[in-house]
């Protein structure tokens, strides 16, 4: 009996953690290219998730060109297909960050093909990120 007892604590504690923990959990922020050249405005210890249109079967694809590391932390790049799975369709890259310290950082990603240097990019997305 005490071990069910202990267990049922257990669980409860468990339970009431998670659901505390959760409800003060700091929520994402997610850029796509109609917030370009804007400002945002980001909770430290949030993440900053940019999803942007990108096309890898053209060779370009999306790569950080200004990132301040002290404030905005890269944390991982992922790509998501096309929609309609058609070939030369767009799909989606996205970039996720943590903003681990407040202050500015002038944020640029670029699209390029990596192969071909001193080529400007084919576009880029600019944004101020303030993190407070």
């Amino acid at each position: 009996m005490v071990k069910f007892i202990l267990a049922a604590a257990a669980r409860l504690i468990c339970t009431t953690l998670i659901v505390s923990t959760s409800a003060f959990a700091v929520p994402a922020v997610t850029l796509t290219e109609a917030q370009n050249g804007k400002t945002v405005v980001v909770d430290q210890g949030a993440s900053l998730i940019i999803s942007l249109e990108s096309n890898p079967g053209t060779g370009y694809k999306w790569q950080i060109g200004k990132n301040d590391n002290a404030i905005l932390k890269f944390v991982d790049q992922s790509a998501l297909p096309p929609k309609t799975p058609m070939p030369g369709a767009p799909g989606r890259q996205m970039f996720k960050f943590k903003a681990i310290a407040s202050g500015n950082d002038a944020f640029e990603l670029e699209y390029v093909r990596p192969w071909e240097k001193g080529v400007a990019p084919a576009k880029r997305f600019g944004v101020i990120v303030t993190v407070k």
